[in-house]
């Protein structure tokens, strides 16, 4: 027996499916002080005191520079750019050094 269903049936299935993707628009504040949508200006937001701003932290890289014998090359300058990938603008050099 096939089941064959019309343009209603569609229609209720794709509001059902709608309806289950309904987002809450509540704060993950520990207070639990209301909904995000309320916050119209930056300066309305409620951020806790360890929050730091920050957008950057310390990374440490290590190379190893060698020729097919795996033997280390000596003396080969390594720089390391920031992610700019725009052909218009120029990435900003971060670290220059020199194997040993």
């Amino acid at each position: 027996m096939k089941l064959r269903l019309n343009l209603p049936a569609y229609a209720l299935i794709g509001l059902l499916a709608l309806q289950s993707c309904k987002r809450d628009n509540t704060d993950n504040t520990p207070n639990g002080s209301g909904p995000v949508a309320n916050v119209t200006h930056i300066d309305q937001m409620v951020v806790p005191n360890s929050f730091d701003y920050a957008t950057t932290h310390v990374v440490n890289v290590d190379v190893v520079l060698t020729d097919g014998n795996g033997s280390p090359f000596k003396g080969v300058k390594v720089s390391l750019y920031d992610g700019q990938v725009e052909p218009n603008l120029h990435p900003k050099e971060l670290y220059t050094g020199f194997t040993g």
